[in-house]
């Protein structure tokens, strides 16, 4: 570490601004134990919702280096590095606190964006309120690097909300900065070789030597963090910064109202420890990190009560929950997806391209995305996209594009996907996905791949493709099957007219229609 590194960690330099004292939640039934969170039960809009769409949209956008470039920029072997300092300068001169101020988002028009994820058929929509690189995306009481005092000018997350609202979407945010302890371990350090070997990266500069520049009276630790010993061995998070992480979030709870709330962090006893690259700087933020976040949530429980009139009507996604916990909260599975139906209520969440900006990114096409949003409801899922944006705020690449196809295709079998339950069994078919975190492939679905849901007295099979012979058999429905039922008529979503089908010991079989209402899958209605 450079040599001021023990100076300032000595001089404890960091919140910036006083907190309330004590911690408090909002008056209710909800207490920060597990064993309170037993009441809880999963509202029925996100359980008919199915699909939604996510802005993972920070400072970080600017550059067009890609997810994490705010960590790696001072990694000396890492891409994003490179890219910095070819584009920007030196991080001892030109560091990720100057990025933020660089971030202007001139071209964000969120009603235009919240008219065209309408159109692609998201009924709800989340915001990044903040991510690892610990700036908040609205007008935060306490945390002095945010949208409305530094860069955009803009309170980013009441824009979103005001946006979504208006237009009959739920609205949620994502937090992600409970991390941020220690993630920016990097940008404390220095280079180990060349013409600056030594010379401390800007996360060492104090408030003080802030004077006569742009950020004057802005203290750096407050964007990363006070210094500490980094590492599994190193410094814990200080009460004091747990405390600034329940009051940040309560902040952005109480001033927008959100309907669920997205944790980027895992529940404790859970399979976080099969990352290796969290050991780094994650370790020691976890115990006090489930402390803290229990508060947190028994607050947003407690609060999105009063906002309903004593009907607790919002979710709080959370990774890596215990089986045992599922029902008291809503498991959330980053790029990810499970092999059968899960009993609670559960989301998966992926993004178009990286989840920030990345110059010459290639992008997921909507069969792709169709396909995951199929599969994931027939499990008892939904699913959550995230669009990439440029900094100025416009959409990168093909994007809107693909959203407008989505959305075709919704027009068409929306029936199929929202408002419905799992069937007896998910599918059927030769292609199976395997579970877990970030398991995601670009599966090759085929017309074999069927996938049930269900509304009422309706079952719906939806084929992943469109078989080359015309006729699709759909062997789970045969008369002496596993699964019986009587079938009184069968119609194809999209389809004015009658279609041939028959049915016996070993499937139902169905006669297509030349025409293809949807070329990405095709939904059958079957009484």
């Amino acid at each position: 570490m450079p040599p001021q590194f023990d100076q300032l960690r000595a001089s404890g330099s960091g919140v910036a601004r006083a907190l309330p004292d004590p911690i408090e939640i909002a008056p209710g039934p909800f207490r920060p134990t597990w064993e309170s969170f037993k009441r809880y039960r999963c509202p029925d809009w996100f359980r008919d919702a199915k699909f939604g769409v996510w802005s993972h949209w920070s400072p970080q956008s600017l550059s067009g280096a890609g997810d994490w470039c705010a960590r790696h920029m001072y990694v000396e072997s890492e891409r994003q590095a490179r890219f910095h300092r070819e584009r920007y300068g030196h991080p001892s001169e030109f560091g990720y606190k100057d990025i933020c101020n660089l971030w202007k988002a001139e071209r964000f028009d969120p009603e235009r964006l919240m008219d065209l994820f309408r159109r692609a058929g998201a009924r709800y929509f989340v915001a990044l309120a903040n991510h690892h690189d610990n700036f908040d995306n609205w007008d935060s009481k306490y945390q002095p690097w945010n949208s409305v005092s530094v860069g955009p000018r803009k309170d980013i997350v009441g824009l979103w909300r005001r946006a979504a609202v208006e237009r009959g979407l739920k609205f949620g945010v994502s937090v992600h900065n409970v991390n941020s302890w220690g993630w920016f371990d990097p940008a404390r350090d220095s280079d180990k070789e060349g013409p600056k070997a030594g010379v401390p990266y800007d996360a060492l500069l104090t408030r003080a030597d802030g004077k006569g520049k742009w950020w004057e009276g802005f203290d750096p630790a407050d964007l990363y963090a006070p210094p500490h010993r980094p590492g599994p061995e190193g410094d814990p998070p200080p009460p004091e910064f747990m405390a600034r992480w329940f009051w940040r979030t309560r902040d952005l709870i109480d001033a927008h109202r959100p309907d669920l709330i997205y944790f980027d962090t895992y529940a404790p006893r859970n399979a976080w420890r099969q990352f290796p690259w969290f050991e780094d700087y994650e370790a020691a933020e976890l115990v006090a990190c489930h402390q803290v976040g229990m508060m947190i949530g028994a607050h947003y429980y407690n609060a999105n009560r009063a906002w309903n009139g004593g009907a607790l009507d919002g979710v709080l996604n959370l990774k890596g929950v215990p089986e045992e916990w599922r029902s008291r909260c809503v498991l959330d599975i980053e790029r990810g997806g499970a092999e059968g139906i899960l009993p609670d209520p559960w989301q998966t969440d992926t993004s178009l391209g990286d989840w920030h900006y990345r110059e010459n990114d290639t992008y997921k096409d909507a069969r792709t995305v169709i396909h995951t949003l199929i599969d994931t409801v027939s499990k008892n899922g939904t699913l959550l996209v995230n669009v990439v944006q440029k900094g100025d705020g416009t959409l990168a690449g093909n994007q809107e594009e693909t959203l407008e196809e989505i959305g075709r295709w919704l027009d068409v079998n929306g029936e199929a996907i929202y408002g419905t339950r799992p069937w007896k069994i998910w599918g059927e078919g030769p292609t199976q996905v395997e579970a877990g975190y970030f398991k995601e492939t670009a599966t090759p679905y085929t017309a074999e791949d069927i996938r049930f849901t269900t509304k009422g007295d309706t079952l719906y099979a939806i084929a992943l493709g469109w078989p080359g012979s015309g006729m699709l058999r759909i062997q789970s429905l045969g008369k002496s099957g596993e699964n019986p039922l009587s079938i009184n008529q069968v119609t194809l979503l999209g389809h004015a007219a009658d279609i041939e089908w028959t049915r016996d010991d070993v499937g139902l079989s169905v006669r297509l229609p030349e025409e293809r209402p949807t070329p990405q899958a095709l939904a059958l209605r079957i009484r």
